[in-house]
């Protein structure tokens, strides 16, 4: 299973879902793939899903329900609020966003754990990237987004 496609901004999306804001999910300008098996691969699975979610809402306005519905933690959900509120919390990072790259660097998962962190580096620019985290938690056998940390950018040396 690769690192898949992914639309970074949607990465950054998640950050602000993850603190109840309003951020941007942008179209895809270059990904490197890695191969990820097992239980790593599942947790990139979800990582690709919410990139996929970020196409469906562009394409046909039903991405966010998804997210809602299938890719978020019960705790997130908990801050961005029921039914209709996370929809449009979703949609609206959806829809607010730059054009930017990303390349999924580790997913470190322990043998049986129900966490996992997924690193990807972010370019921000030709001069200019980031290096973000994603935390997932294991829910009812299901890989859920639970939080992201957004890396202050750095210049390319």
């Amino acid at each position: 299973m690769t690192a898949a496609a992914l639309r970074p901004g949607l990465w950054a999306a998640t950050a602000v879902l993850a603190t109840v804001a309003v951020t941007g999910c942008a179209t895809q300008t270059g990904v490197k793939d890695k191969e990820f098996t097992g239980e790593k691969g599942r947790v990139a699975a979800t990582v690709r899903a919410l990139d996929d979610a970020a196409i469906d809402e562009r394409n046909d306005d039903n991405g966010a329900g998804k997210v809602c519905r299938e890719l978020l933690s019960k705790r997130l959900l908990e801050k961005l609020g029921a039914g209709d509120e996370c929809i449009t919390n979703v949609r609206k990072a959806f829809l607010d966003g730059d054009p930017v790259s990303l390349d999924i660097e580790t997913i470190d998962l322990a043998p049986g754990a129900k966490e996992a962190t997924v690193k990807g580096e972010i370019k921000l620019s030709n001069s200019s990237k980031r290096i973000d985290t994603v935390k997932l938690v294991l829910e009812s056998r299901t890989w859920k987004v639970d939080s992201t940390i957004v890396g202050e950018p750095v210049k390319d040396s």
